[in-house]
């Protein structure tokens, strides 16, 4: 007898061969599986008999894979403190997210991965130069990396070490001239599929790492490096490939992950980073699915693949995503908070470390910095200039936040005056585009404002009798006026050169070098390098009075 619809199609089979009603359901989950198309249901070539039926079904397969990820760690093993003063994210929350998982669809069911810059940053980590964020990782089973740009930022020698230490694959296709340890791709079997993984980093990356990091070191194409990747992980027999990009996905370096995925279409996830974008869904170009969970441990990216296969090969597959919190609720994993725990206490001790002598009070009081020329924004200024070897220098007075009293001076000093992560830029400016930016400068005064600047390699007066605007009556460097149509090196933080605190006149300057470390790791290896700390208030910026 013949009758019902067979599939998703609806459609009556066709009436001149016999489907018999025991096999009308077998023949619909079939089509549901993408074993047959709605044209075989609804027009069968020939007969099936319950034994090719059962043989069909014996080599049927339908393994479920969960790839959980991060990118962009920075070392924050720590927990954070969140607006509301709650302990969030963290290392051994990330570890309890994990673990669920694992004991949830089974532990050779789950790879776990991260997209770059997981070993610098937080304090915690920057101490131990990443070795406690490798142990740690160790300690979470994290089965593939890949490198991001400030996994260069302690050195060649450290990056080797760490990768070394690793007891998990780092991947990366596109560095060229070197090679610390890392593979351009690998395959992992999970479930009894092959995922085939690969690493790209972004273009920019000769131009935010020191050059002091990057001896030899190339960056080849993203997108030709993916196209040829994929070339290479199907030959090996990968059945689902997986890009661990640390090239960004709304910033960064040309090209961006959309560009990526358009370029090489056969890639089937990509796991972003470096550009630290939340994506709570997930972003579809062609058929490539892009993700990214942020920064710092916030979320944990989640990616449940449920794969069907026949005679071994895959034949469809259907993807799940979702960003799973680091929130207070999640409770801490004891094994890892035990391993971040003891880091934490060494850290305290390296924060008394000694590392120079003020021989004078360091004045970073709020009132000062903001409205006047103080000793600690000159000598913070002048470490700026002559480490970057710029012709001039600023900061902005709201980034340096305390003063130090004359006597010993630690590490912890040094964090507590310039807390921020920034880092150093060098821009090639004209002396009309500084004009500009003393005007913003001295533009809210007599209001103490974050934006004040703090000056090295010039001196300038302005007369706040003036409208904003017309402010700054002379510049002087070396003794004779700025030339307004001169070239200039000048270095600011990475986050005045972006336009912060109103100098958007910044904004689009060439940058002819940006630091690999936080500005307070680079003051603390200045003062160590010259512990006498004896700045004084030399008339570097005067005020018209009345």
């Amino acid at each position: 007898p013949t009758g019902g619809t067979s599939g998703k199609s609806g459609r009556k089979p066709n009436m001149n061969l016999i489907i018999s009603d025991w096999a009308l359901p077998y023949v619909a989950f079939a089509e549901s599986k993408g074993f047959i198309t709605a044209e075989q249901a609804t027009a069968p070539k020939h007969q099936l008999t319950r034994g090719e039926l059962a043989d069909m079904v014996v080599k049927m397969r339908f393994p479920t894979v969960v790839i959980l990820h991060t990118n962009d760690f920075h070392g924050n093993l720590v927990p954070a403190i969140d607006a509301n003063k709650n302990s969030v994210a963290g290392a051994a929350r990330e570890a309890t997210i994990i673990n669920s998982v694992r004991s949830t669809f089974g532990k050779d069911h789950v790879l776990l991965v991260d997209a770059g810059d997981a070993i610098q940053g937080a304090t915690v980590a920057n101490l131990f130069q990443g070795k406690n964020v490798i142990e740690v990782y160790n300690a979470m089973g994290y089965n593939v990396a890949t490198l991001g740009n400030h996994e260069w930022d302690y050195g060649q020698q450290v990056l080797k070490d760490r990768i070394a230490e690793a007891k998990f694959d780092y991947v990366n296709a596109n560095v060229t001239g070197v090679n610390l340890g890392w593979k351009s791709n690998v395959i992992k079997n999970v479930a009894g599929i092959n995922i085939g993984l690969f690493g790209v980093i972004t273009s920019d990356l000769p131009i935010i790492v020191a050059t002091s990091s990057l001896t030899g070191v190339g960056v080849a194409d993203p997108i030709t490096t993916a196209q040829n990747q994929i070339v290479d992980l199907k030959g090996q027999g990968a059945q689902y490939i997986v890009a661990l990009s640390h090239c960004g996905y709304d910033n960064g370096g040309a090209p961006l992950d959309p560009a990526i995925a358009a370029g090489a279409p056969g890639i089937n996830l990509i796991i972003g980073g470096h550009s630290h974008t939340v994506l709570k869904t997930e972003v579809m170009v062609g058929k490539t699915m892009i993700t990214q969970t942020g920064t710092a441990g916030a979320y944990v990216g989640k990616e449940v693949i449920g794969f069907t296969t026949y005679q071994g090969k895959v034949i469809r597959q259907n993807v799940s995503y979702e960003l799973v919190p680091t929130v207070t609720s999640v409770p801490e994993d004891p094994a890892i908070k035990a391993i971040v725990d003891g880091y934490n206490n060494q850290l305290k001790g390296k924060l008394s470390v000694v590392v120079g002598k003020a021989l004078v009070a360091l004045d970073g009081e709020r009132a000062d910095v903001r409205t006047k020329e103080t000793n600690l924004g000159n000598y913070v200024t002048d470490w700026m200039r002559i480490s970057t070897g710029a012709d001039i220098a600023f900061e902005d007075g709201g980034s340096i936040r305390v003063s130090v009293p004359a006597g010993d001076v630690t590490v912890g000093s040094v964090y507590s005056v310039l807390p921020f992560d920034n880092f150093l830029e060098v821009l090639e400016i004209k002396g009309s585009t500084l004009k500009a930016a003393l005007e913003n400068s001295v533009s809210a005064y007599p209001a103490q404002a974050g934006a004040f600047a703090q000056v090295s390699g010039f001196s300038f007066t302005f007369d706040p009798s003036k409208p904003v605007g017309s402010r700054v009556v002379s510049i002087t460097k070396d003794g004779k006026s700025m030339d307004m149509d001169a070239t200039y090196k000048l270095c600011v933080q990475d986050y005045t050169a972006l336009g912060g605190d109103g100098y958007a006149m910044l904004v689009g300057s060439k940058v002819v070098y940006k630091s690999s470390e936080w500005m307070r790791d680079g003051l603390v290896a200045y003062i160590t390098a010259h512990p006498e700390i004896n700045p004084t208030v030399e008339g570097r910026i005067t005020i018209v009075k009345p």
